[in-house]
């Protein structure tokens, strides 16, 4: 009787046919259609309307929504629709039609992807998954530079750390016992504006201008074996503080030092694998991170430092080499071969 009040059509995905009218014209035939398969009937007939309703699933294996609510009731009504659709058909080609091509979707249409790629479609995925990491672009070192000026200079200075302040003067700092100083000089004419003598227990190393907590510009010094630090007044080279700090036990030696003007870091090596972080306020360390070549070999040796384009490059102690690293992971990001650039 529920078969009968529902005389609904239904496409081959299980969904109710809007389009077609409320009452078919066969609606009498369709009725006595059900009454013969619920009175019995054929067993073949039965068996094959069983198998038209396990076969009214998605191409997913997924039941329509609408059938699993309704249960076996609208299976029942599938039934009574499909055999209103093929009316004169043949039951046993129906379940041929339905599973004939699982590819489509459940509207019946070629997804867009075998449409347009027809059996060659999983062709480019293969030719992706078989391009190997060797056949990838590896990154190399480089030897294309442009040198583009070439100025006197002093011979007799062991130059340790050499920058340009805001104020577009060149501040350099010179190494060896007894004979460090820190320099201010002309960039146009290379002369030697103003020079201080570090105290002679002090090996000088690298320096670098930066930006105080307070907004001034100074200029920082360290120093190599000594652990300490001086701090100058720009331009004026006058001396305002010294500091105490630590790098790599056992030696904690100081290298090179250059400034991140972005995340306000001092940026510090010691002839290690190291690259340290320091505060600008009170030169503690923030971090350290550990630096690595492109083919992820560990390199030491790190001594001075330039902060270009966000990134820590460095030359290495006795090569011909500056790499650049990213200042968060360490890793090199450039590398330069300047073997042939000396002797000039």
């Amino acid at each position: 009787t529920e078969i009968q009040k529902d005389t609904r059509n239904y496409d081959v995905d299980g969904d109710v046919d809007e389009d077609a009218p409320e009452e078919d014209a066969n609606a009498g035939e369709n009725n006595e259609q059900v009454e013969d398969t619920e009175g019995g009937g054929d067993e073949e007939e039965q068996e094959e309307t069983t198998e038209i309703n396990e076969d009214t699933s998605n191409v997913d294996g997924d039941v329509p929504a609408e059938e699993e609510i309704n249960g076996e009731e609208t299976n029942e009504q599938f039934v009574d629709g499909e055999e209103d659709v093929n009316e004169e058909g043949d039951n046993e080609e129906e379940p041929e039609e339905i599973t004939s091509d699982t590819n489509s979707d459940v509207d019946g249409d070629i997804p867009a992807e075998e449409e347009t790629n027809g059996a060659e479609t999983n062709e480019p995925v293969v030719d992706a998954e078989e391009v190997s990491e060797a056949e990838l672009p590896v990154a190399t070192i480089s030897t294309s530079y442009t040198v583009l000026e070439l100025d006197t200079h002093d011979s007799l200075s062991f130059t340790q750390g050499i920058s340009y302040c805001s104020d577009g003067k060149i501040y350099e700092t010179t190494g060896l016992y007894g004979q460090s100083k820190v320099r201010r000089i002309n960039p146009d004419t290379f002369e030697v504006e103003k020079s201080i003598d570090t105290p002679r227990e002090f090996f000088g190393e690298g320096s670098t201008c930066f930006i105080g907590k307070d907004g001034k510009e100074y200029l920082i010094e360290i120093t190599w074996r000594e652990r300490r630090g001086f701090v100058y007044e720009v331009p004026s080279l006058e001396l305002l503080h010294s500091f105490d700090y630590t790098t790599t036990a056992p030696g904690n030696q100081g290298w090179g030092i250059t400034y991140d003007p972005k995340n306000h870091e001092l940026i510090v090596s010691d002839g290690s694998e190291y690259l340290y972080f320091w505060d600008v306020e009170n030169f503690e360390m923030k971090r350290r991170v550990t630096v690595t070549r492109f083919d992820g070999e560990i390199q030491d040796q790190i001594n001075e430092l330039e902060f270009m384009d966000g990134l820590v490059c460095y030359n290495i102690w006795h090569e011909d080499e500056i790499i650049c690293a990213d200042p968060w992971t360490g890793k090199s990001v450039r590398e330069y071969d300047f073997s042939d650039i000396w002797p000039a």
